[in-house]
């Protein structure tokens, strides 16, 4: 014989967390996405900082470091390239944060400091007499404001 249950069901709202309580979570979750940011940002600083710093200085050039250097322009013309990127560097590097080369200034090479203006003067000595030309600006503008500095090496 069936009998029947007098057991209520169980209010299936009963676990439902309220309005405010979602909106707290949401909050937190808003705020772990807004640390991690800054910390990435402050990482992504730090780095730039370590990299500003080692361009500042000048750097043994090897004869391994050139012998892939002429590999990359000849596989770039081998391909129909007529220039290559040599080097890409924050403008920031440069004595007037790359006002100069922004504005095409003929005097540019001169705001180059470390790395970079190793690199023109090794175009200068070596590349410039066998036909090379230089190109050097501003990539990007990150926040409306110059960001890296891109130097193209040319043969055309």
């Amino acid at each position: 014989m069936a009998t029947e249950s007098t057991h209520q069901p169980e209010n299936p709202m009963a676990g439902l967390l309220s309005a405010e309580e979602l909106q707290r979570l949401v909050a937190r979750h808003e705020h772990e996405q807004a640390e991690q940011q800054k910390h990435a940002r402050g990482a992504a600083a730090e780095s730039r900082h370590a990299r500003m710093e080692m361009l500042r200085q000048r750097r043994e050039l090897t004869p391994d470091m050139i012998q892939r250097a002429v590999q990359r322009w000849q596989l770039a013309a081998s391909q129909g390239s007529t220039e290559v990127e040599l080097f890409r560097f924050p403008s920031e590097l440069c004595s007037d944060d790359g006002r100069a080369i922004n504005n095409s200034e003929p005097d540019w090479p001169r705001t180059l400091v470390g790395v970079p203006a190793q690199i023109f003067e090794i175009w200068e000595q070596n590349l410039k007499p066998r036909g090379f030309k230089l190109k050097a600006y501003i990539v990007d503008f990150p926040e409306g404001k110059p960001g890296d500095v891109g130097m193209f090496l040319s043969w055309s």
